[in-house]
């Protein structure tokens, strides 16, 4: 019996080489430093590392793009930097309990690998170590490890879920960046940090609660999380910072972004700040209501929602960020309250529909592009608070018939009125001492400008292919002396 048993398995082995223990390969295929690996010198495509190997070094295996498995023995305590980086090939690999760190990029660009499975000894994934492994679908991460590095597991395309241990303290920057599979993240308590743009651009992600021991989350967390239906934190949480991309304000109380598929939405009430960037491209977003206690919209908040025909201020705003409404094309009417004192930079600049908008006295600057190409807007009054008219602020109006300009500004800014070709008068009060390069240039009907005394700089092409222009100004001023060195018609007031 004994003689036939033996033959039998010396069969099934031949037979079923899969169930045989693979042979370490040869030491000859490596170049050593002690019991270091410092690179990979053989052909072969599926690698046992021998036994007694401690470490793999730097670039050990890199751009090995022949190698579909690895199989590393007990006894290594680290993977080195770049270590297996761009192994296109390597579909499996087998990390043993007793590696500690597996470092920045050591499997960065490993586009076949589909799953990896971490020992209960690793506690640090570093920076980019998984970055670009566009087929791996699991990885379960071992309760021990403290620390998830800036891009660890970015591009992960087909990585579907993620659960980070208690042992997580903090998740890096864009960790998580462009994992465009992910549906469901569970982060344990026991995370305090959640890096700048963690989790951006993972239009897949429907569920993600983000604990109390949260102490800081980085902007643009959840930028591009389209799918993202419920608030992953209270707005209210006292230690909530941005979520969008934003400031903190001091009470705590902010914005999340991304209802990136809502149609209409109305922000809670005890929310103090949209973050900058909170609705970008929202373009199904058509209303939103903002309460009472907002006092700050961020830069670019609702920038390019197409669909937003909506939207009012209330009196406890008292700044609206640059960009606010940027290319916002179906907004029609706009009422900016008299708590707010500046009008930033390209605020309105793109809104197309925009028809109407009422300026409040309490507004002194009017930022550069702030109105800039809004081509319905009819009519605009600038009020008496505004000092500066800032460049290109109502360039490209191409409706604008109608500009009353109230005596308290100071300068009219360069372009500020260029390719406006519907307009066809302008007072400029008293009080105007500058008057832009081109600030009216290119106003094909305007026919009539009054300039004051108090003009003394009219710069270059200010009034530039006007060709029906005639300035009306006191004579022997500024006004005068550019009409004759222009060759514009002049009278006397």
């Amino acid at each position: 019996m004994r003689r036939f048993f033996i033959p039998l398995i010396s069969i099934l082995l031949l037979l079923s080489p899969s169930i045989c223990f693979s042979d370490p390969t040869s030491r000859d295929s490596f170049d050593w430093e002690g019991t270091k690996i410092t690179s990979f010198v053989g052909d072969e495509t599926d690698v046992v590392i021998p036994d007694g190997t401690t470490e793999i070094g730097n670039h050990a295996f890199y751009q090995c793009s022949s190698l579909k498995s690895v199989v590393i023995p007990k006894g290594v305590t680290k993977i080195g930097k770049e270590a297996f980086q761009e192994c296109t090939s390597l579909k499996s690999v087998i990390i043993p309990e007793g590696v500690t760190k597996i470092e920045d990029s050591a499997f960065r660009g490993c586009n076949d690998l589909t799953s990896v499975t971490l020992p209960k000894s690793v506690t640090v994934i570093e920076d980019a170590a998984f970055d670009d492994c566009y087929s791996l679908t699991f990885i379960e991460i071992p309760n021990g490890v403290t620390g998830i590095g800036v891009f660890a597991f970015g591009n992960c395309e087909s990585l579907e879920s993620i659960v980070i241990p208690e042992s997580v303290i903090e998740i890096g920057d864009y960790a998580f960046w462009e994992c465009k599979s992910l549906k469901t993240v569970k982060i344990s308590n026991g995370v305090k940090s959640i890096g700048l743009s963690a989790f951006e651009g993972c239009p897949s992600l429907t569920t993600v609660i983000i604990p109390d021991s949260v102490k800081k989350l980085g902007d643009g967390v959840f930028w591009g999380c389209s799918a993202l239906k419920e608030w992953p934190i209270s707005p209210t949480h006292p230690h909530f910072q941005s979520a969008g991309a934003g400031l903190l304000t001091k009470d705590g109380k902010t914005f999340l972004s991304c209802l990136c598929s809502a149609k209409e939405y109305q922000i809670p009430e005890g929310v103090a700040t949209i973050n900058d960037n909170a609705f970008y491209d929202c373009n199904l977003l058509t209303s939103v209501t903002i309460p009472k206690s907002l006092t700050e919209i961020g830069e670019s908040a609702f920038s390019c929602c197409n669909d937003l025909t909506t939207v009012v201020i209330p009196n406890s705003v008292k700044k609206i960020g640059g960009s606010a409404f940027r290319a916002c094309t179906s907004l029609r009417t706009v009422v900016i309250p008299d708590s707010v004192t500046k009008i930033e930079m390209g605020t309105f600049t793109g809104c197309e529909s925009l028809t109407s908008v009422v300026i409040p006295e309490s507004v002194t600057e009017i930022g550069a592009s702030a109105f800039y190409e809004c081509v319905s807007l009819t009519s605009i009054t600038i009020p008496g608070g505004v000092k500066t008219l800032g460049d290109s602020a109502i360039r490209g109006c191409k409706a604008l018939k109608s500009v009353t300009i109230s005596k308290g500004v100071k300068v009219i800014g360069l372009g500020c009125f260029q390719e406006c070709p519907a307009l066809t008068s302008v007072v400029i009060p008293d009080g105007v001492t500058e008057i832009g390069t081109c600030a009216f240039s290119r106003c094909d009907a305007l026919t009539t400008v009054v300039i004051p005394e108090s003009v003394t700089e009219i710069g270059l092409c200010a009034f530039y292919d006007c060709p029906n222009l005639t300035i009306h100004a006191p004579k022997g001023s500024k006004a005068e002396e550019y009409a004759k060195e222009n060759n514009i018609s002049f009278q006397a007031k």
